[in-house]
């Protein structure tokens, strides 16, 4: 390595150090070199009960996957990382930091904001569930597994002392569909882990009920959910609908071995704040995250190949990036603030962002070929469109920009003007184009 390159990887580190401490709330000094760095670090404030550290959004953030934000860059700021920042600790005595789900090489690649997840593992590949039974329910609870053929089953520990119970499979092919009853001997927190062999499956895969229940007390058999954190480890399976209608459960945190989210994988988890996706994932099914509503981020790594129709079906959150690997765009994102298509994506869909009220700004990446019909049909708050491939995309139909605000300034290579102006089904957006 020359001394030339060896000053400028130490001048990026240090500057990727005061992005960081800056973050954490320390006091920037006026000229941010080297021998003022440690007395910046000092000043982060610790502990003694003040307030939390609050950081701002920029165009890359990295959070934790509770929805805590814990560093943030600028676009070109995270150009000039030298290392990605580290991994936030464990907050519990049962998992351990993995990885963020996008490397430093595939960040510096990108060319639009995004969201990084940081995404851990149980120690011992077991799958942990955190729950609270409250006094309005009682003290049994109900949990409901799947096991797969003759050779599956799943030693329970129930987290209150109680010897653990061992569940075998009955049948010698197909499934088994197993639902288990514990009482506990207090309301409080408790924490169960799972252990299985061969394949087990949360839930039965049916939209009815949750994973882990316990029964009201004021109605009668109204099932309601108890549980507030789920780690899935090595050898259990969430399959669709696994951790359906859990109101209560704040962290959900999949393993770095799974493959695919399945269809209704999150239904009705309306309090969850962050979806890290891990970095082994490589299709999402339809209907993921149907019916949450409180999602800061939903973070897809660059792993994602497949993004099925209908993500976020009735639900919102305040942005997605699609990352460079999938060939399409996915949607529906009708209650997405704000979506960023990276360059590599080269169709957006038929209704992406169809009927959405909240989207102000949208760019067009180059490798953009095909739009789809009414794919920003209704989007009755866009301002700008920016359009950077050279040769405008083939759009199926002008009802791809119907209804989109006549003020909405859209923005089109200047090289390539005339041919955006007279290009099939742009009819309705000619008037308002500018070459930049």
């Amino acid at each position: 390595m020359s001394i030339k390159s060896e000053a400028e990887r130490i001048q990026a580190n240090i500057a990727a150090a005061y992005t960081a401490a800056s973050a954490k709330g320390a006091t920037m000094p006026a000229e941010q070199n080297s021998d003022n760095l440690a007395e910046a670090v000092e000043s982060i404030p610790t502990g003694g009960g003040g307030a939390p550290v609050h950081v701002e959004e920029k165009d890359v953030n990295f959070w934790d996957y509770d929805g805590t934000l814990l560093y943030s860059y600028t676009l070109a700021e995270a150009q000039a990382l030298a290392e990605l920042p580290p991994l936030p600790p464990a907050k519990r005595d049962f998992y351990e930091p993995d990885c963020w789900n996008w490397t430093l090489q595939e960040l510096k690649d990108l060319e639009c904001p995004v969201s990084v997840a940081a995404i851990m593992k149980t120690v011992d590949d077991k799958t942990y569930v955190v729950i609270n039974i409250p006094p309005t329910v009682k003290k049994t609870v109900t949990m409901r597994v799947k096991l797969w053929y003759q050779v599956s089953a799943v030693l329970i520990d129930w987290g209150d002392g109680s010897n653990p119970e061992n569940v075998v499979s009955s049948v010698s092919s197909g499934t088994d569909n197993r639902t288990i009853t514990h009482e506990y001997p207090e309301y409080g927190e408790y924490t169960i882990s799972l252990a299985g062999t061969g394949t087990v499956d949360m839930g039965h895969g049916q939209k009815t009920t949750s994973f882990i229940t316990a029964e009201t007390i004021v109605g009668g058999r109204v099932e309601d959910s108890v549980i507030t954190e789920i780690y899935i480890g090595k050898y259990i399976r969430a399959v669709a609908y696994s951790i359906y209608l859990n109101p209560k459960l704040k962290v959900a945190q999949l393993n770095n071995r799974t493959t695919e989210i399945s269809t209704g994988f999150f239904p009705w988890c309306t309090n969850m704040e962050m979806i890290g996706i891990p970095p082994t994932v490589t299709k999402i099914n339809g209907y993921a995250f149907e019916d949450m509503y409180h999602l800061k981020t939903i973070s897809l790594p660059p792993s994602v190949q497949t993004i099925s129709s209908e993500l976020v079906w009735n639900g919102s959150s305040r942005k997605i990036t699609i990352p460079p690997s999938c060939a399409t765009s996915g949607g529906r994102y009708t209650y997405v603030d704000e979506i960023y298509l990276a360059n590599g994506v080269k169709t957006i869909v038929a209704n992406m962002a169809y009927d959405n009220r909240r989207l102000r700004h949208i760019t067009i990446p180059q490798s953009i070929t095909d739009i789809g019909a009414s794919a920003f049909g209704y989007c009755n708050k866009l301002s700008r469109i920016k359009f950077l491939p050279v040769t405008p995309p083939t759009v199926a139909n002008a009802s791809a920009f119907n209804g989109i605000p006549t003020d909405c300034v859209v923005e089109v290579p200047a090289a390539s003007f005339s041919e955006y102006q007279n290009a099939t089904n742009y009819s309705g957006i000619s008037a308002q184009m500018i070459g930049v």
